[in-house]
This record gives structure tokens, sequence and C-alpha cells, in this order.
């Protein structure tokens, strides 16, 4: 048999084969890189996972663009987004007994992580811990790596592929089964904070993204821990009624006050002015 021939045969055949199947692709991070932002969409018993990327690579403008599943009635209006990861499972700091892990997440949240969690930063190890833990442990984000092959529609697992899935809400690897169940809080790790948002019919969705760290510093000869908080933008969606949607990370600037609320600081100035000179007068 000549190449030429041999060559037409050989791609029939590959052209003949079924594709290869592909999984989910959740990275871990390291001292080196930083571990993979995963994005979850909630909507009709069923959650749209996507890998986002490098956490510390994310950066402001989009972030990704993506098809809305028909399951989802073909757009993301009555959804839940949630953005979760962690930059660095084996982040350590220094104590005078040796290097102990110092707990980091990144989440989506509008609420304040500085409230919520400077009393207690250990929260954040706490999260991490049902994220991707310390040590090697295997929880929520390693599991994904674990979503069985894809099925088609009607089944649990109706896509599988290495930066998405679409998945029923009730598999051993899904969100709501690991994380979800104590109002979208890690695991009820970090209450009050809120990671998720709900899309309604608005043209878009916002969620602050923010990066934890639990640090330790020396303060005169005391050790304290703390918390470092990085804000690298806010999480803009829109609701997908077109049948494609885009996630982008944006600055959003603080709201100008209104008329009333500027008369209203205006003349708190003026009362405290008024005050003072009472006082010294």
């Amino acid at each position: 048999m000549n190449r030429v021939a041999a060559g037409a045969i050989g791609a029939l055949l590959l052209a003949a084969a079924p594709p290869e199947s592909r999984a989910f692709v959740y990275a871990s991070g390291s001292d080196q890189a930083s571990g993979d932002l995963v994005g979850v969409w909630i909507k009709n018993n069923l959650e749209l996972i996507l890998n986002l990327g490098s956490i510390d690579d994310i950066q402001l403008g989009v972030v990704t663009s993506f098809q809305v599943p028909s399951d989802f009635d073909g757009n993301l209006v009555g959804a839940r987004f949630i953005a979760l990861g962690v930059p660095n499972p084996s982040l350590t700091f220094q104590t005078p007994d040796g290097p102990s892990p110092a707990g980091n997440v990144a989440l989506s949240t509008n609420g304040d992580p500085h409230d919520a969690l400077d009393p207690n930063p250990l929260k954040v190890g706490d999260a991490q811990a049902q994220l991707d833990p310390a040590g090697g442990g295997v929880a929520w984000l390693k599991l994904l790596n674990t979503i069985p092959l894809a099925t088609g529609p009607g089944t649990p697992v109706i896509e599988n592929d290495d930066q998405r899935a679409l998945i029923s809400t009730s598999i051993a690897q899904s969100y709501t089964t690991n994380l979800g169940q104590a109002g979208d809080s890690i695991s009820g790790t970090i209450t009050p904070l809120m990671v998720s948002v709900p899309i309604s019919g608005d043209d878009n969705y916002f969620i602050d993204f923010y990066k934890l760290e639990v640090t330790l510093t020396n303060v005169a000869g005391n050790f304290q821990l703390g918390l470092d908080v990085v804000h690298p933008g806010t999480f803009k969606g829109d609701n997908g009624i077109s049948g494609s949607s885009t996630l982008s990370l944006v600055n959003v600037p603080e709201a100008e006050p209104t008329v009333a609320a500027a008369a209203a600081l205006a003349a708190l100035g003026l009362l405290r002015v008024f005050a003072r000179s009472r006082f010294t007068s």
C-alpha cells in the first residue's frame, strides 16, 4: 500500500474514532503559582461549573464568556453565582514553634470581610479546609476532578469538559452537596459572609471578589493573628437572556451622594462648625 493511501485510511479511522473523553480539571496552587478560581451558577437543581483560571492571573476585563445551558431555560435569571478558590494550600507563616499553615481563600461576597473575619481570622483557615486544605487533603475543589464522565441530558452529569461541567446538585461533587447547605457561607465556616449573589431579571449582577490571608505579626514580642484583605475588583455578569453570558472583573466606583444626601452632609458640617465655635468661644 502506498503512503498516500495509508494516510487516507489513517485519516478516515481518526475521523470515525469516538472523541476522547475529557473531565473537569482543577489545579491546586503552590509557592510558584496560585490555584484555580472556580465559578458556579446554580439553577433548576443543576450547577454550571467553570474553571475561571489561576487566581492571581485574574485581572480587570473579561474573565470568561460562555453559552448558557439549555437546561437553565436558556438564561441565568433565577440562578445564584459563586466564585471560590484557594491561592496557595501550602502557604505557611513562621511561629516561635516553627512553620504553621496560613489559611487563605479567594471568594465572592458582597459582605465586608473585615467586619466578619477580623475578630476571628481563623475562620479563613476553617473555610480553606472545606475547599482545598493544607497538607494535601481532599475537599470540594479537588472533588471536581472526580466528576464522572458526561452521560447527556436528563442524567446527573450532563456535561464534563476540562473547563466546564454541568451537573446535578445532588451528586457527591456538587457545590450544593459539599458547601451550600449552610447559607452559602462555605459550610457555615465564615458566617455571616454570604458568598453568592442572586441573578434577577436586571441586565447585570455584581459581587465583590476578595483574596483573604491569615497573617502573624510580632508586636513587641507578642505574636498576633490578623487578616490581610485584597480586593482585586468586582465581578459583573449579565443575565444571559441572549443565550450566552460574559463574566468580567471591573472597578465599581462608589456611588455619588444624592442631592439630599449632599445637603445633609453639608448641614452636618455646618453643625459641627457651629458646635466647635460655641465650645471654643
